[in-house]
C-alpha cells in the first residue's frame, strides 16, 4: 500500500463521522424549521375552521331568530310583522315577500290623512264637490255644497273608509275660487313617499280605488316606514282610527251623521290595539295594518296584503297574534 493510498483512507475514516454528524444536524434542523413553520399554519387553520364553524352557527341562529314564528304561514300575498322596542330598535318576526309591489286599496288613506294634517289646520272647513260625492262607495253621507272640517273628514275617511271624504280632503276646496286640487294633492303624497324612502310605492289617487290602468301600489316594507313615521310625527291619525264610533258635526254644531261602528272589526275586540287601517278592492284583495302596544311600551306592527276575502284579513290577524303569544314573542 502506497503512502498516498494510506493517507486517502485515513482522511475518509476521519471525515465520515463528521459528515454523518452534519447530515444528522441538517435533518434535525430541517425538521425543526418545518415544525416551526407548519405549527402556526396548523394553529391558524384550526382557528379558521373554529371561526368558520362559529360563523355558521351564528348564521343559523340569526336565520332562526328571523323566522321566530316557526313555520307559521298566512294566506296572503305579502306579510311583514315588526316589533319595535322602547328605544326604537326594530325586529322582524315574520316576513313573506315584503318587497313585492301590490295594490293597497284603502291603506292609501293613511297617506291621504298624513298629507292632510301637514297642509291643513284640523278646524279648516272644506267644501264638498259633486266630484267628491261621485266617488265609488256610499259611505260618509256627504252632500254637494256642504262644508265640513278637516277633522270630521278625517274621521269619516278613516273610520268609514269613505272615498268621498278622502277625495274631498284631496280637492281641498277652501272657497269656490280657492282649492288645492286632487292632482296637486296626489303629487304631495308621492313627494311624502319619496321623503320616507318608500321607493317601491306610487299613488295615483287619494282613495285607493282601482282604475283600469292606474292603481296605487306599495310593499309591506314601505308601509312599515309610513306607519312608523305616523306613530312618531302624527299619532293622532291612529288615535282616530282606533275609535269605535264617532259623531260627525256640522260647522254650526248640528248632527251631520253618526258612525256607529268602525269598519275595522278588530277595534274594541283586540287587546292593545292602538290603531290601523283596512282596505279591499278586487285587485288588492283584503289588506290590513294593525298596530299594538304592550306594557313594555313595545309596538307590534302587522302588515297583511292580499287576502282572498275581506273577512280573511281579520281572521289572519287574529291567528297571527295567537301564534306570536303562544311562542312568547308578544
Amino acid at each position: 500500500m502506497t503512502k498516498n493510498v494510506r493517507i486517502f483512507i485515513f482522511v475518509i475514516l476521519v471525515s465520515m463521522p463528521l459528515w454523518w454528524g452534519v447530515n444528522i444536524f441538517q435533518g434535525s434542523l430541517e425538521n425543526y424549521l418545518y415544525a416551526q413553520i407548519s405549527q402556526p399554519f396548523k394553529e391558524g387553520l384550526n382557528s379558521y375552521q373554529k371561526l368558520d364553524s362559529q360563523a355558521s352557527e351564528k348564521e343559523a341562529a340569526a336565520k332562526a331568530a328571523k323566522n321566530q314564528v316557526l313555520n307559521y304561514s298566512l294566506d296572503a300575498r305579502s306579510v311583514l310583522v315588526v316589533k319595535i322596542d322602547e328605544s326604537g330598535r326594530k325586529k322582524i318576526l315574520l316576513e313573506e315577500k315584503p318587497d313585492k309591489k301590490l295594490p293597497i286599496a284603502s291603506l292609501t288613506k293613511l297617506m291621504t290623512s298624513l298629507v292632510s294634517l301637514e297642509i291643513y289646520d284640523p278646524a279648516q272647513l272644506l267644501y264638498i264637490s259633486k266630484e267628491a260625492v261621485k266617488q265609488r262607495g256610499e259611505r260618509g253621507d256627504l252632500k254637494i255644497g256642504e262644508r265640513l272640517s278637516v277633522k270630521n273628514l278625517l274621521h269619516i275617511a278613516l273610520l268609514e273608509s269613505s272615498n268621498d271624504a278622502a277625495f274631498a280632503l284631496a280637492e281641498g276646496i277652501y272657497s269656490p275660487n280657492k282649492r288645492i286640487g286632487e292632482v296637486n294633492f296626489v303629487e304631495l303624497m308621492n313627494k311624502e313617499a319619496s321623503f320616507l324612502k318608500m321607493n317601491n310605492t306610487h299613488f295615483f289617487n287619494p282613495t285607493g280605488l282601482d282604475n283600469r290602468e292606474e292603481t296605487n301600489y306599495s310593499t309591506s316594507r314601505d308601509i312599515i316606514k309610513l306607519v312608523t313615521y305616523i306613530l312618531k310625527e302624527k299619532p293622532e291619525i291612529f288615535k282616530i282610527s282606533a275609535k269605535r264610533n264617532y259623531l260627525v258635526l256640522t260647522p254650526d254644531g248640528k248632527i251631520h251623521h253618526f258612525i256607529p261602528r268602525n269598519i275595522d272589526e278588530l277595534v274594541g275586540e283586540a287587546d292593545g290595539l292602538v290603531g290601523g287601517k283596512t282596505g279591499f278592492t278586487d285587485k288588492a284583495g283584503g289588506c290590513i295594518i294593525t298596530i299594538f302596544k304592550n306594557e313594555k311600551n313595545e309596538y307590534l306592527i302587522n302588515v297583511i296584503l292580499g287576502t282572498s276575502t275581506p273577512k280573511e284579513r281579520f281572521s289572519e290577524t287574529e291567528n297571527l297574534l295567537n301564534n306570536l303569544r303562544n311562542n312568547n314573542l308578544w
